[in-house]
C-alpha cells in the first residue's frame, strides 16, 4: 500500500477532470494499484467482426503501439489493420463505433468515453466496402463478410428481394428507392413495417437500419403497405384555341403522357401538338405527375399548341432536323414562321411543302409537318 493512498483516492473523486492510466496488461501491479485509488485504465483498440455472434477479432492494438491518442485517428488504425491483413487495403474498409462511422479526423481518445465512464478497451467493428479485388474477395470469404445485405419486401400480392450496400450509412430512403426502381411505387406512398412496427422516414437518423445490417448472413424482411395515391386537380388556362379553362382531375401516379392524352381528348388538340409550360416539369412523357415539382394538389399550367417543322439543312449534306415552334396566336401565319426561321439560321430558307402559302394560318395546319430547306448559310446562331 502506498502511503497516503486512501487520501489520494478521496481527492481524485472531487477533481473536475478524469485521470486515466495507460496499461498494456490489465494484470500488472500498476493496473491493480490504479484501480484501487479510483483511476481508470485504458489498454487497447480492438477491431471485431460486425456480427455480434462471430467472435473473430481482426486486430487487438495495444495503445503503446500508437504514437499517441491525440494523433491517432481512423486513418492510422486502418493502416495498422492493413499491416496485419495484407489482403485488404485501408481505402476499402471503414471502422464503426456503436454502429456509427468514425471520421478520419476524430481523435480516438474521445471514443473511450461513454457517458460518465471510461472504457478499458475501445471496441470497433469492421465494415467492408464493395470491391472486386482478389485480395478483398479472399478476405471476405475467409471471415464471412459481405458488403451487401439482402432485403426481402413482402406485400399483399407477393414478395421480392434485392441486395443493398451494408453499413451504418445505409438509410431507409435508399431501401425505398430500390423498391421504386423494382416496382415503380412512389417513395412517398411506401409504408414499411418491421415486426409490425412502422419504420419511420427519418430512420436514417436512428439505429434501426444499422442494427439490421450488422446481423451477418441474415436478410432484412420488411412488410410494405402502399398508401392511396392523391388526386391532382390541374387547371389548363384558357387560350385562343380553348373556349374555356379546362379542369382535369387525375391521379398523381399517372404519367405526363396520360395527362397529355386527357388534354387532347378534352381540347381537341392532337396529342403530338401539345406542349405544356413550364416545359422543365413536363419534358419526359414517361415521368409520373408526382415527380413534376408539384407541392400542392391544385395547379395551374399553360398549354401551348405547336407546329412541327422539318429543317432540311443542305449545307450539312441534307441533314434533316425536327423542330417545334409555339403558335403564339390564332392569326399567326406560315409567312411569319418562314421569316423567324430565316432569322434564326441567317441563311436562304425556302418552303418545300407543296400546297401551302405564306398566308396559311399555323392554327389550321393540324398535324401537317412543314419542311424548310436551308442553303447558303452565312453563319449559324446556336
Amino acid at each position: 500500500m502506498i502511503e497516503g493512498e486512501g487520501n489520494l483516492a478521496e481527492n481524485l473523486k472531487v477533481l473536475p477532470v478524469k485521470l486515466v492510466v495507460q496499461v498494456d496488461d490489465p494484470k500488472t501491479e500498476l493496473s491493480e494499484r490504479a484501480k484501487q485509488i479510483g483511476l481508470s485504465c485504458i489498454r487497447s483498440v480492438v477491431i471485431k467482426h460486425p456480427d455480434p455472434e462471430n467472435p473473430t477479432i481482426f486486430y487487438d492494438c495495444p495503445l503503446s503501439k500508437l504514437e499517441g491518442l491525440l494523433e491517432t485517428n481512423e486513418k492510422e488504425l486502418k493502416r495498422l489493420l492493413a499491416e496485419q491483413h495484407q489482403d485488404i487495403s485501408p481505402e476499402d474498409v471503414c471502422l464503426l463505433h456503436n454502429r456509427d462511422s468514425i471520421t478520419s479526423t476524430k481523435n480516438i481518445e474521445d471514443l473511450f468515453i461513454e457517458g460518465d465512464s471510461i472504457q478499458e478497451t475501445l471496441e470497433l467493428t469492421l465494415e467492408i466496402k464493395p470491391n472486386e479485388e482478389e485480395g478483398m474477395q479472399r478476405f471476405c470469404q475467409k471471415y464471412d463478410l459481405s458488403p451487401y445485405k439482402q432485403v426481402i419486401i413482402k406485400f399483399l400480392t407477393g414478395e421480392f428481394s434485392f441486395d443493398i450496400l451494408s453499413g451504418a450509412n445505409t438509410t431507409i430512403g435508399q431501401i425505398k428507392d430500390e423498391i421504386y426502381k423494382a416496382k415503380s411505387i412512389p417513395i412517398h406512398l411506401q409504408q414499411l413495417y418491421h415486426e409490425n412496427i412502422e419504420v419511420p422516414n427519418d430512420a436514417q437518423n436512428s439505429t434501426f437500419i444499422a442494427q439490421m445490417m450488422m446481423i451477418s448472413g441474415k436478410p432484412i424482411t420488411l412488410n410494405l403497405i402502399v398508401k392511396p395515391a392523391q388526386t391532382f386537380k390541374i387547371y389548363v388556362k384558357k387560350d385562343y384555341y380553348l373556349n374555356e379553362q379546362l379542369e382535369i382531375e387525375i391521379l398523381e401516379t399517372a404519367t405526363i403522357l396520360d395527362f397529355k392524352e386527357e388534354i387532347s381528348v378534352r381540347s381537341g388538340v392532337p396529342l403530338k401538338l401539345i406542349k405544356i409550360f413550364p416545359d422543365r416539369c413536363f419534358d419526359d412523357d414517361s415521368k409520373p405527375l408526382w415527380d413534376c415539382y408539384f407541392h400542392k394538389t391544385n395547379y395551374k399550367i399553360w398549354l401551348y399548341k405547336i407546329v412541327i417543322v422539318l429543317i432540311d439543312d443542305q449545307i450539312y449534306e441534307g441533314v434533316v432536323k425536327r423542330e417545334e415552334y409555339i403558335i403564339e396566336n390564332k392569326t399567326e401565319t406560315l409567312g411569319k414562321l418562314h421569316k423567324k426561321i430565316s432569322r434564326r439560321y441567317i441563311s436562304n430558307v425556302s418552303l418545300k411543302s407543296k400546297g401551302l402559302k405564306s398566308n396559311t394560318l399555323l392554327n389550321d395546319l393540324g398535324e401537317t409537318e412543314i419542311t424548310f430547306v436551308v442553303t447558303n448559310r452565312i453563319c449559324s446562331v446556336m
